[in-house]
């Protein structure tokens, strides 16, 4: 994995939030999918322009989405891969981690708000 890799999956799933928001019948968890995908888009903004200031622009290869995706599932997947990008991306330093734990954060919390609904 490299950073444009781990950017690229975060923009992704910010379209995979919002795309359940849109499809959920639980208010409780459109809120939750809400919070998410305006949070996790300013993380993933953040760390875009931290790696570009430091190596220079990225070649970001966004996919569209899958459809009929479960959400919950796929957040999973997302927070298996964040724990994972301190050992998998070469030259990540503290300061990028912090960035990504932010995002790790704010992907189990949106775990525990999808449990409410």
């Amino acid at each position: 994995m490299d950073f444009a890799t781990l950017i690229s999956k975060l923009f992704e799933a910010r379209q995979v939030a919002h795309n359940a928001h849109l499809a959920t019948r639980s208010y409780a968890a459109h809120k939750a999918m809400n919070e998410f995908y305006d949070g996790i888009l300013g993380i993933t903004d953040e760390l875009a322009e931290v790696i570009q200031g430091e190596f220079g622009l990225l070649t970001l290869n966004v996919q569209a989405p899958p459809a009929n995706v479960d959400f919950v599932a796929y957040l999973k997947e997302l927070c298996a891969m964040l724990k994972a990008a301190g050992q998998m991306i070469p030259g990540v330093q503290s300061y990028h981690l912090n960035i990504i734990d932010n995002a790790l954060a704010l992907s189990y919390k949106t775990l525990y708000l999808l449990t409410l609904s």
